[in-house]
């Protein structure tokens, strides 16, 4: 029903929530952009907020079911709507007692997903009184339909760059009473859809809750971690951080987020941004997001939708249909599919298939490739015809911005292309085409979805065209067919397809360029995304990290130890733990600074340590104390001695 709602537009197009691809913070975006667009027209807004009051228990099942015939539903769903929402019963439970059942004359299910559906299918001074017009209206609809609104609920914001001192009520007149909603002051905010907005669009508010939540739940990450000692509040973040490390409180923030894997949160909202971008992209063209950012303007306005989507440059990334089909159609799944078996096994199953097929048939080869150091792959093809496998065309093409699998989609479609226009077309039945891509052959086969969506549509457009041909004489045309075919295993035809398709990589731009793909672009976005953390912490990566040279990982692996285990080793990457050097610099006169065995305590201590040694024998050998600390081997290893010789327990205690 989602899927009808939306491909159907029997719901407004700025209904948001319950429906694919519409979720609260989409209409939160749209929002900001059609202020931010007023206020370059030199305009101001106003947003009033209504809260339904009991929406889902006043919903009465004859009108439903009228409302639903109306907007043209099939019966069988009628049929089901009337089910669902009548004889309903409930109890209420409390403290493990439960009351005896009882029944629901009216309303929909709270919890189950089809609920939101069905209800949502039932249902300055110059901008307050136009609001007014717009609620009264509002209210009489509610009326009409059983529904009331609960005005204690309801908010009014303005939004307005040259705030003069005016900030006007809004009046709403009911049967019974009349209300006057008064707007936050200035400097205050406006709850909505679990964003704070302030008049200036800013959003402090909102991020001074988050950070106070954000600091709420690490303390109780610090409470969880049995914490013995009190830890001061600094920026959320880095407070966080402090909290789900193992380390003191001093330890450099750029150590901090390259030690959790987490980037700086100004890099985290860069990526956000960027993903937004990507994000309109994917969308169906009714949804208001995309709307916005496809309409044509008679003037320029620069709004934070805008800045992240570069309308200029919209059309040079692909446009993804998320909702192609309804999720019950059949008729595009693939008819056979592919398992994958051992690769000797299936070459031979192939080569075997190969000489099973009728003689005048015509077997294309495709592939995709792409360089390690290149934004850009590479698509090839090579074309056979007849018993004798005779090699009749063969090509590839450079496609800049495209990922391996974006390259197996164009290379098929090129394929398919070039076998529609050879002259053995005319002589051929089958046209068999042949990847080593098994999710590729499933999207050629079935029901396209992600990346190169529009690349697999054209390619099963133009297979349907194969039957209807030119064909020479006592020439019976069958179908277009698509087989898979294991990669890298000797099989003539697919090896010269992935010689095409590295040759294309380093091929010339052929005109026009195809638009960049959906991966592609998630692609480079995590490049930038990474290059940027990678800049961080080549500015801000402390001395002694450099000197062990240390870099980022995505992955570190030492996040795999247990928690004192790598409390210890952090500490000794860093100088920051229970070291003289570091007792002295912040003056711990009550700190312990020798070892048991009269040694000072230092970061490589461990390694030198007689008693340490006597207690258990170093099982990382003759490795040197630098890769102790930075190779996976040799911390694996440090972690296991820690808990069976009790060094930092029993010999060089911390008191």
């Amino acid at each position: 029903m989602a899927w009808v709602a939306i491909k159907y537009k029997v719901l407004h197009p700025q209904q948001f929530g319950a429906l694919p691809c519409r979720s609260a913070t989409n209409l939160v975006a749209a929002l900001v952009h059609d202020i931010e667009e007023a206020w370059a027209r030199g305009l101001a807004a106003s947003m009033l907020t209504l809260d339904v009051k009991g929406a889902f228990d006043v919903v009465l099942q004859g009108r439903l079911i009228q409302r639903l015939c109306s907007q043209g539903w099939p019966p069988t769903v009628l049929c089901w709507a009337s089910s669902f929402t009548q004889d309903q019963t409930a109890a209420i439970q409390l403290d493990g007692h439960q009351s005896p059942t009882f029944t629901v004359p009216a309303g929909l299910p709270q919890g189950s997903p089809v609920s939101p559906i069905l209800f949502m299918l039932k249902s300055l001074e110059e901008n307050t009184a136009k609001l007014q017009s717009i609620v009264m209206d509002l209210m009489a609809w509610g009326h009409r339909e059983g529904l009331t609104f609960d005005l204690a609920k309801t908010e009014l914001q303005h939004y307005d760059k040259t705030w003069k001192g005016n900030n006007p009520t809004c009046i709403i007149h009911t049967l019974e009473d009349t209300v006057e909603i008064t707007p936050p002051p200035p400097n205050g905010a406006t709850r909505w859809l679990g964003i704070w907005f302030d008049w200036k669009l800013n959003f402090k508010a909102h991020a001074r809750t988050l950070a106070g939540k954000a600091k709420q739940a690490a303390g109780g990450i610090q409470a969880l971690a049995n914490t013995s000692y009190a830890m001061e509040q600094r920026h959320g973040g880095q407070g966080a951080l402090l909290r789900v490390l193992p380390v003191y409180k001093t330890t450099q923030t750029a150590v901090l987020h390259r030690e959790a894997a987490i980037p700086p949160m100004e890099l985290l909202l860069n990526q956000r941004h960027q993903g937004l971008a990507i994000r309109v992209h994917i969308l169906d063209t009714q949804h208001p997001l995309h709307r916005r950012a496809t309409r044509q303007r008679g003037f320029h306005i620069n709004t934070r939708l805008l800045q992240a989507i570069n309308p200029s440059s919209f059309h040079t990334i692909e446009q993804i249909d998320p909702l192609p089909t309804s999720p019950w159609d059949t008729n595009l799944m693939p008819k056979q599919q592919p398992a994958a078996i051992d690769k000797a096994q299936a070459s031979e199953d192939f080569q075997r298939w190969l000489t099973s097929i009728p003689p005048r048939s015509m077997v294309v080869y495709t592939d995709g490739s792409k360089g390690k150091d290149s934004s850009a792959a590479g698509a090839g093809w090579v074309g056979y015809w007849g018993a004798c496998k005779t090699k009749i065309f063969s090509g590839h093409r450079k496609l800049p911005n495209h990922e391996v699998f974006d390259a197996e989609a164009r290379g098929a479609l090129l394929g398919l292309q070039s076998a529609l226009k050879d002259p053995n077309a005319q002589h051929s039945t089958n046209l068999y085409i042949c990847l080593d891509n098994l999710e590729a052959v499933r999207q050629l086969q079935g029901q396209p979805t992600g990346s190169s969506q529009p690349v697999f549509k054209q390619f099963q457009e133009a297979a349907q065209t194969w039957p209807f041909c030119l064909r020479a004489p006592n020439t019976q045309p069958d179908r277009v067919q698509v087989k898979w075919v294991p990669g890298h295993s000797g099989i003539k035809g697919n090896e010269e397809a992935d010689k095409e398709a590295k040759m294309g990589c380093q091929a010339h731009l052929g005109f026009p360029l195809p638009p960049a793909s959906i991966a592609a672009t998630k692609h480079a976005a995590q490049r930038v995304h990474w290059h940027a953390f990678t800049q961080y912490w080549s500015q801000n990566a402390p001395k002694r990290y450099r000197d062990l040279g240390i870099g980022l990982e995505k992955r570190p692996p030492e996040l795999h130890l247990s928690r004192p285990a790598l409390g210890r080793l952090l500490a000794a990457r860093s100088g920051h733990g229970d070291f003289t050097e570091y007792h002295v610099r912040f003056k711990h006169d009550d700190a312990l600074l020798t070892c048991s065995c009269g040694r000072r305590k230092e970061p490589f201590h461990f390694y030198f340590c007689r008693k340490g040694r006597k207690a258990m024998a170093h099982p990382w050998g003759q490795q040197p104390a630098v890769d102790i600390l930075t190779k996976k081997d040799g911390f694996t290893a440090y972690a296991d001695w820690l808990g069976r010789s009790q060094f930092y327990t029993a010999i060089c205690r911390r008191h």
